[in-house]
């Protein structure tokens, strides 16, 4: 079988010169693919650093914060407060918002136990030996029944007090 040999010759002044096709068309290629390459990255990356500068930090955070807010995503709200740590005056107002919610819902829970005046139940506690809970679910509702408007009553941030006011109506 006979090898087909495809170059191009071509002389100067300084001498005879052959390149061969194949090999040539293959780096021509590779070389297209390469600067294509670094032209999308060229183009992507002033995007991506503007997007790693707007997405970081407390700006972030804030904004994150308030579409929670806004959505009343309170649960999932509180849990992010908790997850990134964000404490401080900043996030005062969310703080006070997620807290108050979690004492509605737990005057929910226990309004929802009402018909059972007496609770009690047993778990195995610290090393290995049962331990027993109960209480009066009615002293439970009125505990946090209170709790609830005394939160409207004292609200920091006036932002907060539509949202507080709901509910102490929602308990009265």
């Amino acid at each position: 079988m006979k090898k087909i040999n495809i170059t191009f010759s071509f002389r100067d002044e300084t001498g005879d010169y052959s390149v061969k096709v194949f090999p040539f068309v293959i780096k021509c290629i590779v070389s297209v693919i390469v600067v294509f390459n670094f032209i999308v990255i060229a183009m992507a990356l002033p995007g991506e650093i503007s997007d790693h500068v707007k997405y970081s930090g407390k700006e972030y955070y804030k904004s994150r914060c308030e579409e929670k807010y806004i959505d009343r995503e309170f649960d999932s709200l509180h849990d992010y407060l908790n997850l990134y740590h964000l404490q401080g005056e900043d996030y005062g107002i969310y703080w006070e918002m997620v807290n108050d919610y979690e004492d509605y819902t737990i005057y929910m829970n226990y309004k929802s136990m009402e018909e059972q005046e007496n609770i009690s139940f047993s778990y195995m506690g610290k090393y290995d030996q049962p331990q027993e809970i109960s209480f009066m679910t009615s002293q439970k509702i009125e505990e946090y029944r209170n709790k609830v408007l005394e939160n409207a009553e004292n609200v920091k941030y006036e932002r907060n007090k539509r949202y507080l006011t709901e509910f102490a109506q929602k308990v009265q």
